[in-house]
């Protein structure tokens, strides 16, 4: 969260929704978001400066919406987030329909199909 936000207050961009599959996270933004000190959101040392950082970035946002989303729904942001972690020297910045990575689409379209199944049954 807190690398998207530092791009979204570097491209000056606003009124933009945020979505996470961690409740304790996005609930913590929305706390800071709507005037928490950051100090008092979290009383986790290890992510204290984080949600500081993150409360530096917020006061001088607008218009951001906060919202938890299925862990199970969100299976292909995790693995593209995995898959970066694990090839941080790898730019995907192109048109999906130009990345030339097989192996990497074919997750990618199983997680979706799996998902939109588990999306569909919920519904049910």
């Amino acid at each position: 969260m807190e690398k998207g936000l530092q791009i979204l207050q570097r491209n000056q961009v606003g009124n933009v929704v945020i979505e996470g599959d961690s409740k304790i996270v996005i609930e913590a933004a929305r706390k800071i978001d709507r005037g928490t000190p950051a100090s008092k959101v979290t009383k986790h040392w290890r992510l204290a400066i984080v949600t500081e950082n993150i409360g530096n970035l917020l006061r001088d946002m607008k218009g951001l919406i906060f919202q938890a989303i299925r862990r199970k729904a969100n299976a292909i942001a995790d693995h593209l987030v995995n898959y970066a972690i694990d090839h941080p020297n790898k730019t995907l910045d192109s048109c999906w329909l130009q990345v030339d990575l097989p192996q990497l689409k074919g997750k990618c379209i199983q997680l979706s199909r799996t998902d939109m199944l588990a999306v569909n049954l919920a519904e049910r």
